[in-house]
């Protein structure tokens, strides 16, 4: 009978400090856990906008809709990261480190391990903008917005299962390269070509869209990730000098208002890929809301093909690789310097003179200005991640959709996301022998986009 007393003793002891046991000691959650945070980072004055040729003096006039900036916190046993998807222009390691010592010290997440990637909006602020006003919204808007979305993503983590689908959705995308029947090749950034067949573009188009649903356990809600390549440019349709999101605002409304889902919208390899403008009756304008939401249509059909998709864990990896500059027009650095400051004042005559000195734009003069400049070579970090059975890349250059196939086509991943900066073009060997325009608007030498690709899928291996 003494032997039972202790033992029931010893049992009531060991029961009441594990009832006592402090909140820090708990039991971990199992498994991955998913969580969503947004912020509007929609500036209240007139700032310099990105994402053309004169952005040096481009202002906002007015909003059409907000911009946000987004994230995804990614959790399983001891390991976090943070993916965040902006509204904005380009993303690269200066602007993320703008707000990654913030982020880091509000959630305890390592700075290394804070990923970023923008939609490649034209009609947002530049973010790395010498203007006062400028400068005043990141401070005040920007970095405190990424804080405010990775606390919210911190705090509505919760057990998730991951599913996956991909499909191909036609006439909604083209390559903006194309053969005439002259056999030469040309450009355009409108949808149609008059007599030129679809069959005659340059390359095919990668017009596959990529969903990834975040089933989450809790009541919470889910979350829904779409991964879609097309350039995000508000053109004349609502004012090109207004804030606005392009085609992905309205894509993110009727996604989360038919599906109820949390949506997180991320640009892929869209380099040489224009929305295309069909879709409406003015065939040469684009209309980002008809646009945004054909495609969110696109994806709701999309949905019943999720399949889940195993793999636990989370790892990532870094790696600085090293891009060879194009100094092929060093010589012209004068003549160059000379059409860009013409172009402030009167754009026919820059014109002009391009076509003189064969360059395809005021844009490309200024980018043989910044070549002469700089280094042989260009050293800039990218990324790849899993979280379970998904693969990540991420990097900070505007991709081709020729390299955005390549990485999918030879990931080891069944489901490989592509979150792309959008900070200059680094256009394929293709490109630099004809249509030209993103070749000459980049810094890199020809060749530099297939050995990065190659990296991206080695790193994903």
């Amino acid at each position: 009978m003494k032997k039972l007393i202790a033992s029931i003793l010893v049992t009531i002891m060991v029961l009441s400090l594990c009832a006592c046991a402090p909140a820090g000691e708990e039991e971990k959650p199992q498994g991955l856990q998913v969580g969503f945070g947004t912020a509007d980072m929609t500036p209240k004055y007139s700032v310099g906008l990105a994402g053309y040729a004169d952005s040096d003096t481009r202002r906002s006039e007015g909003v059409v809709d907000k911009i946000y900036i987004s994230c995804l916190a990614f959790t399983e046993g001891e390991e976090t990261i943070l993916i965040y998807t902006m509204d904005l222009g380009a993303c690269n390691e200066t602007i993320a480190n703008m707000f990654r010592g913030e982020v880091a010290a509000a959630t305890g997440v390592a700075k290394e391990k804070i990923f970023c990637s923008a939609t490649h909006n034209h009609s947002a602020p530049a973010v790395d903008k010498a203007d006062p006003d400028n400068g005043r919204w990141v401070l005040e808007t920007f970095v405190p917005g990424a804080v405010k979305a990775a606390q919210d993503a911190m705090a509505d983590r919760a057990s998730a299962t991951i599913l996956t689908a991909q499909e191909s959705v036609e006439k909604m995308t083209f390559v903006r390269h194309y053969k005439k029947v002259d056999g030469s090749y040309a450009g355009s950034n409108f949808g149609t070509f008059g007599d030129v067949p679809i069959e005659d573009y340059a390359v095919e188009a990668d017009d596959r869209m990529t969903l990834v649903k975040f089933d989450r356990a809790d009541d919470k809600g889910d979350i829904l990730l779409v991964n879609w390549a097309a350039h995000v440019d508000q053109g004349n349709a609502l004012g090109r000098n207004n804030i606005a999101s392009g085609y992905v605002g309205p894509l993110r409304d009727k996604l989360a208002a038919d599906t109820g889902m949390k949506v997180f919208f991320v640009t892929g390899a869209s380099g040489n890929l224009n929305p295309d403008s069909r879709i409406t009756a003015d065939m040469h304008n684009l209309n980002p809301k008809a646009y945004g939401e054909k495609l969110a249509e696109s994806a709701v059909a999309i949905l019943p093909k999720l399949k889940t998709i195993e793999g636990s864990g989370i790892q990532f990896t870094r790696y600085n690789f090293e891009a060879e500059i194009d100094h092929s027009w060093d010589d012209l650095k004068e003549v160059a310097q000379k059409i860009w400051e013409m172009s402030q004042i009167d754009t026919g005559s820059a014109l002009a003179l391009c076509r003189e000195h064969n360059m395809s734009s005021y844009h490309q003069a200024r980018v043989i200005v910044r070549r002469a400049a700089a280094g042989q070579t260009d050293t800039f970090p990218i990324y790849a991640f899993r979280v379970g059975g998904l693969g990540f890349i991420s990097g900070h250059y505007e991709m081709f959709t020729e390299s955005g196939r390549y990485i999918k086509d030879n990931s080891p991943f069944e489901t490989t996301v592509l979150m792309t900066g959008n900070h200059g073009s680094i256009a394929t060997a293709r490109a630099y022998d004809h249509c030209r325009y993103e070749a000459d608007s980049g810094s890199i030498a020809k060749g530099t986009a297939e050995k990065l690709a190659e990296k991206f899928v080695e790193l994903l291996k």
